[in-house]
């Protein structure tokens, strides 16, 4: 799962960047409202001034100065949108000053059960197309009583230009009925390094392209473990890769793949992602064009 993982390399050819391990195919490679403020319907409010309710559906202005300066409004889930809210929980038991980063990390935690009971399986990985989020008091609001922890989810953003900017990804009805395969398509262009793991222009520096994703509830590509899935990538991944190519493939171009964990499997991500790549030694090579 992005960001528990370690980066290194295997003898068998296992690299892991990032929080993804990447194998060869070839040889295994803020903020909350004062309670008196009213909740905005039709009017757009800051989104530190409003109050939200699970199943709303909301949108704000994304400029570049966060949060903090985006303005928030309800809209009908069959409209663009931003975030669904999921669930509103009250910290009433937390005491005391407004808590630090490390503290607001455990206590964001609270929502991960009503992702369940919202989602069914679940897992908060990069493989994941949908991203879970949350709307905190900010510390003033906190100091007037503020104490409502808001459960959010939408599209994960995984361009790292947009990602930087805090800019979200816009969709169409509720989350639990979007039929979502990856958070990304053949021809992306992802950069890993030990702070990053995104998509960039393919020409901006880049290790890994995308060949195509490959989808692990389909008939012909039932995988419930791990393992399968391995089984799957080093069997299909190839194809993928001449298909996005063309035949023959360029030479040094190598076919990889991002392994699963059965957290993610367990989880609900079904979109095994198929990757091109040059390689010197376990190291992949760094790009700046497409393959």
């Amino acid at each position: 799962m992005v960001g528990e993982r370690g980066r290194g390399s295997v003898a068998v050819g296992v690299v892991a960047l990032i929080a993804i391990g990447l194998i060869l195919v070839g040889g295994v490679v803020a903020v909350r409202q004062l309670r008196s403020r009213p909740k905005a319907l039709s009017e757009s409010v800051g989104l530190s001034d409003r109050s939200y309710e699970v199943g709303e559906c909301i949108t704000w202005d994304q400029g570049s100065e966060g949060l903090e300066s985006n303005r928030a409004e309800t809209v009908p889930c069959s409209e663009e949108h931003l975030r669904e809210v999921i669930g509103v929980i009250e910290l009433d038991d937390v005491r005391g000053d407004f808590p630090s980063e490390a503290e607001w990390v455990r206590l964001k935690r609270r929502c991960n059960p009503m992702v369940v009971v919202h989602l069914g399986t679940y897992v908060n990985s990069g493989l994941n197309p949908l991203g879970q989020g949350t709307i905190k008091p900010s510390s003033s609001t906190w100091a007037d009583g503020d104490r409502q922890l808001v459960c959010e989810l939408g599209l994960r953003q995984m361009d790292l230009a947009a990602k930087r900017a805090r800019v979200r990804v816009s969709f169409r009805g509720r989350v639990r009925d979007l039929d979502l395969l990856s958070p990304f398509e053949a021809g992306d262009c992802l950069r890993w390094s030990d702070d990053e793991f995104g998509t960039v222009p393919c020409t901006e520096p880049h290790q890994y392209e995308v060949s195509g994703i490959i989808d692990l509830h389909a008939s012909a590509t039932k995988a419930d473990t791990a393992s399968e899935a391995a089984r799957v990538a080093e069997r299909s991944c190839p194809g993928q890769l001449g298909s996005h190519l063309g035949e023959p493939v360029p030479t040094g171009v190598v076919s990889t793949y991002i392994p699963m964990d059965q957290l993610d499997l367990d989880g609900g991500v079904r979109g095994l992602v198929c990757l091109a790549a040059r390689f010197l030694g376990v190291e992949p090579v760094e790009l700046t064009a497409p393959l």
